[in-house]
């Protein structure tokens, strides 16, 4: 009987472990609901959505993204809609994005809501900023509904994020959790913290289920008075900055409300229409009695940091931006040799982003840009080229351009770039192109989908709402920054203003299948633009018809070639032991070995001359270094630099750099703006103390071997 009654225990009792393993299932299977949760909010809350861009949100692989998308397609059955296909673009039909909100509970309260991990640390340092007195961990659990072990894995990953951003998190008995740290920092961790939730999810639901759980004002009601007050004080925003402000106010009002702390970075500023704004919201919203004279200009400077610049707006920095805009664009025309077909509309769009960017510098404002990891890959010489030729303004305004305003501004030289081609409109069909990230990812994307589909005529918009156009478009493109896409029945295609060619490959065939045209299959004219960015074209026609014959049959392979400096140079250019004593007498003699050639014409070095006698020595680029060049169309024939070395140094007239030891003549035909290439790996060279006392031995093989090994 004992025997028995042991073996009937041993049979109950579970195996050792078995526990443990139960436990660990019930956290994967919670693990998989919230992301599940999280991918239905995500997907519901676009139109089009591609696999990459799940993929990137949620930190998932592309078989892992399938694999959920099988899982939710599951819970839609019973609501009998149309399952979301899975494949590169998922097109997500209006009665699934209904049932997909209303499958994960689009009306959950805080605690209801599903966090991922990096969410619950936003939703702690939210409550920490917030600062309501001796915040415990029973406090966080509540708020999160998770357990204790979860929360204090959180504030640990929390404590080291705060740490690299040169802010403490202690906590003690009689005061529970708390920061501690510069305000200026604890500011800036909240601004960018709700940069990167808005860019990365395009979900404001935590936020506004946060100010709901603190009984503040909504973001709804203090929307509504920007978008007022914007209008009276003609202010334009760029959509989403003006979202992330709103809820950066709203969690800063409360924050001033329970602590009374004030920032301490800004006197106050002088009268302008950005400050009326602020005064203005502050007194809409209750707020004037306890916001302080350096919070006024606190918000002044972030409005001026996040709202368009108008050149014709005769404000007091009006000339201190164009100076800034001037000196930029004149360096990027230095480095390149590119002049802008229109500098005139070039100037004013980069005005307008110039102008924020300079307060955002000024004032320590932070900036995220989602793009710039892309923009540095796809644009990797004309970033390291914008990169240097905004040095000039950093040294106006003191302070180093960061690499998203760089790629920003790189977003702009793009659009330029893209658009020195212009491609022919055929008005049968109508685009839209709705982008709320700014004027730079509404030019550069306006100037990719005309290059791609030259057959449509396109308007730019950053929402329906504000779209003017009389007639219906045929089609629209929406960048993939927009949380809402509306719901018209005219199609809509999703995607990035910067697109590798795969990517552009995909929106074509995307477009033609949409617009009814044979899916795959390229317009010649998109071909030739294609080709037109790497290599001159001299046989147009007969080139147009060749690629007629040869896209009819097969789908393109979009390959670009790089053309380097050594594409453009060779040992012969290269003339040493020079002697010269003028200024004219030196520019003939460097670009000699290019007239020799016939790659430029004599009214091509006249016109270098003559400019220089009328602006200056513009071709001085940096010290003892000149890039001689002007404007394609007074005679560059071929693609080709040179570099002369003088014996004699000669003085070109620029105070800085002066003089001469090193010229380089450069030689662009128009409408070939492909040596991009060769001109970043010149500045690369030119950084290069070494290169320069190779140049001084005056050996033309060595240089060229020093070349060629840069370039390796």
């Amino acid at each position: 009987m004992e025997r028995a009654e042991n073996t009937r225990r041993q049979r109950a009792r579970p195996p050792a472990g078995r526990g443990e393993n139960t436990e660990e299932r019930e956290q994967e299977r919670k693990a998989m609901e919230t992301e599940l949760k999280t991918m239905s909010r995500l997907v519901a809350s676009k139109k089009r959505m591609t696999v990459d861009e799940i993929s990137q949100a949620l930190g998932l692989t592309r078989r892992q993204v399938f694999y959920r998308l099988e899982k939710i397609n599951q819970v839609l059955r019973p609501y009998k809609v149309p399952p979301i296909i899975p494949g590169s673009v998922l097109d997500v039909a209006p009665l699934t994005r209904k049932a997909l909100l209303t499958a994960v509970g689009g009306g959950a309260r805080l605690h209801e809501y599903e966090f991922t991990p990096a969410q619950r640390q936003l939703v702690l340092y939210l409550m920490l900023f917030e600062g309501r007195d001796h915040l415990i961990l029973s406090d966080f659990m509540e708020a999160l509904d998770v357990s204790r072990n979860t929360v204090l894995g959180d504030l640990r990953q929390l404590r080291q994020s705060l740490e690299t951003n040169g802010i403490q998190l202690f906590s003690d008995r009689r005061k529970g959790y708390v920061l501690q740290g510069k305000e200026t920092d604890l500011r800036r961790y909240l601004v960018l913290e709700v940069m990167k939730e808005i860019a990365a999810i395009a979900d404001v639901q935590l936020f506004d289920l946060f100010l709901e759980n603190t009984q503040a004002d909504t973001f709804q009601e203090t929307e509504a008075i920007c978008l007022e007050l914007a209008t009276k004080y003609g202010i334009q925003f760029a959509a989403d900055r003006m979202t992330e402000f709103i809820y950066i106010y709203l969690f800063l009002k409360m924050r001033i409300c329970n602590t009374g702390i004030h920032g301490d970075v800004h006197k106050e500023m002088a009268d302008c229409p950005e400050k009326q704004f602020v005064q203005s919201l502050l007194k809409a919203t209750g707020s004037a009695a306890f916001m302080e004279t350096e919070e006024v200009s606190w918000l002044t400077s972030w409005i001026l940091g996040i709202s368009f610049g108008s050149v014709y707006e005769d404000t007091e920095d009006c000339l201190l931006i164009a100076d800034i805009t001037g000196r930029i664009m004149s360096r990027f025309e230095q480095l390149t040799g590119i002049r802008a077909p229109r500098p005139e509309d070039m100037f004013v769009k980069l005005y307008s982003h110039i102008r924020p960017a300079y307060y955002r510098l000024l004032y320590g404002i932070p900036i995220l840009n989602p793009l710039t990891e892309k923009v540095k890959q796809e644009y990797k010489d004309l970033y390291q080229i914008v990169a240097r030729a905004v040095n000039p303004a950093s040294r106006l305004a003191q302070k180093k351009f960061p690499e998203d305003e760089i790629a920003y501004l790189t977003m702009h030289f793009a659009a330029l770039y893209e658009g020195m081609h212009p491609s022919v409109q055929d008005t049968r069909q109508q685009a839209l192109i709705l982008c709320r990230n700014g004027i730079g990812s509404s030019a550069i994307l306006h100037s990719v989908l005309t290059e791609l589909f030259p057959e449509l005529e396109f308007e730019t918009a950053d929402s329906l709402e504000h779209w003017s156009g009389h007639k219906q478009p045929d089609i629209i493109f929406a960048a993939r920054s927009l949380t809402r896409i509306p719901e018209t029945g005219i199609p809509v295609v999703t995607v990035s203003p910067v697109m590798d060619e795969q990517e552009k490959l995909l929106v074509l065939r995307e477009v033609n299948s949409l617009l009814g045209q044979e899916a795959g299959i390229p317009s010649v004219d998109m071909i030739l633009s294609v080709i037109r960015r790497c290599c001159r074209i001299q046989k147009e026609e007969e080139l147009r018809h060749a690629l007629s014959a040869l896209f009819a049959r097969k789908d393109p392979v979009f390959q670009t070639k790089e053309e380097g400096l050594l594409s453009m140079m060779d040992p012969g250019l290269i003339r040493t032991h020079v002697q010269c004593e003028t200024r004219p007498e030196a520019v003939r003699i460097a670009y000699a070995p290019l007239q020799e050639r016939g790659m430029i014409t004599e009214e091509y070095i006249r016109r270098t001359i003559a400019g220089m006698d009328l602006a200056g020595p513009y071709v001085v680029i940096a010290p003892h270094t000149a890039l001689l060049h002007t404007a394609a169309e007074h005679g560059a024939r071929q693609q080709g630099l040179s570099l002369t070395v003088f014996e004699t140094p000669v003085v070109f007239g620029s105070p800085e750099n002066d003089p001469v030891k090193y010229a380089y003549a450069l030689s662009v035909p128009q409408g070939t703006p492909s040596h991009l290439t060769a001109m970043a790996g010149l500045l690369k060279l030119l950084e290069d103390p070494g290169f320069a006392d190779i140049c001084d031995t005056h050996d033309p093989r060595r240089i060229w071997d020093s070349i060629c090994l840069h370039m390796m």
